[in-house]
């Protein structure tokens, strides 16, 4: 049963492909591949652990985040989801019309409503647009949101930085994501099975 899995659900490729980065990776460092044994593997982890935490220097983060200052563009604020679109648009027209609160709207409703952080680059395309024109006050929506509709009152706009982890991590996994694509296609040969 396991066998079938593995190979059904990409358990597989997914270790293999991250076994030929890895080889690649450690190749371009400078490593040999002498032979199969337990300690060349420890090797090439090694080797391809300390590619990818050298990649991601301060300069090379920075300069992701330049290449994705609208994608990685955040919004904070509440958000509160609700059924129907009429329900929706029924608390917005409160929040917008009659000055009052989300969180006084939400509690009427019986429910409260979530604090989340939205990243431009996450969103379909209507959202999007909505996030990135949003200013801070602004209640934006209703939109679709799993399986019901939502509004969100923008409390804070900010563009990527390197202070946020969230940003960071994209960042870092983007610059690792290139050099594991780059030394594998220089190093790496792939064979289908016959």
């Amino acid at each position: 049963m396991l066998w079938p899995e593995a190979v059904c659900s990409g358990f597989l490729l997914r270790a293999a492909d991250r076994l030929a980065g890895d080889g690649a990776l450690a190749v371009a460092a400078g490593e040999r591949l002498d032979g199969a044994d337990g300690h060349t593997f420890a090797r090439l982890r090694d080797a391809a652990t300390h590619a990818r935490a050298a990649a991601a220097t301060d300069e090379a983060i920075a300069r992701e985040i330049g290449l994705h200052r609208l994608e990685w563009l955040s919004v904070c604020g509440d958000m509160l989801s609700v059924p129907s679109e009429d329900a929706a648009r029924e608390a917005a027209l409160c929040v917008r019309n009659d000055g009052r609160t989300l969180t006084e709207v939400a509690t009427e409703l019986g429910i409260r409503p979530d604090a989340v952080t939205l990243y431009v680059g996450d969103l379909d395309t209507n959202l999007a647009s909505a996030v990135a024109a949003a200013r801070e006050g602004e209640l934006i929506g209703p939109f679709p949101r799993e399986g019901g509709f939502a509004v969100v009152h923008v409390e804070r706009k900010a563009p990527p930085d390197a202070s946020d982890p969230e940003v960071r991590r994209r960042a870092e996994e983007r610059i690792v994501e290139r050099i594991v694509r780059r030394a594998t296609l220089d190093h790496v040969e792939r064979h289908e099975p016959l």
